[in-house]
């Protein structure tokens, strides 16, 4: 290999290949990637991983109170990755909070309407399950992304959950999102 310093300086291209080391791999082989490539890792915007957790007086009323999650900054959006759901708290996990909407993280303030994520949830309880079948994670929905507006969970049909019994728990709100500036 000839002298770093014998080989021509050039304006690159974002086509033009760069050495790199794979670290992941064993015995970290000698690899390329394209100068886009790169640029664009450099450039992306960043996940942020966050856990929310709801008190008990939060949980009652989502429906007609949802809880706002990340605010929402003019010129920017917010793009939701995943989200799932989990009963939390010291103890027994809350039990029996019934849900007749599904548990929704969106831009509009009751919870219904398009965008966002939505988690299937009917019942919240005291056997660690957050969702309809035991599925806690929640599926992306479609819709338009809403600028400067806050990211809320609350339900889909405005309606707070019902109890059965005196449930008094938490539960943990698993979200990854973007910010994007426009």
């Amino acid at each position: 290999m000839a002298i770093i310093n014998s080989y021509p300086t050039i304006t690159p291209k974002s086509g033009d290949l760069v050495l790199i080391t794979d670290t992941s791999t064993e015995g970290n082989p000698t690899k390329t990637a394209t100068i886009s490539s790169i640029n664009a890792i450099a450039t992306a915007p960043t996940l942020i991983t966050e856990t929310f957790e709801l008190d008990d007086n939060q949980i009652k009323t989502l429906g007609t109170l949802p809880v706002v999650l990340v605010p929402g900054e003019s010129n920017r959006v917010i793009q939701v990755i995943s989200a799932a759901l989990f009963p939390a708290g010291t103890g027994a996990p809350p039990s029996n909070y019934v849900f007749t909407g599904a548990g929704v993280i969106s831009w509009q303030p009751s919870g219904a309407g398009s965008g966002g994520a939505e988690i299937p949830i009917s019942v919240m309880d005291d056997i660690g399950g957050a969702a309809v079948a035991g599925a806690e994670a929640a599926s992306l929905r479609g819709g338009q992304l809403r600028e400067g507006a806050d990211l809320r969970f609350g339900t889909a049909d405005g309606v707070n959950p019902t109890l059965n019994g005196t449930p008094v728990g938490t539960c943990k709100i698993y979200l990854t999102y973007k910010i994007l500036s426009l």
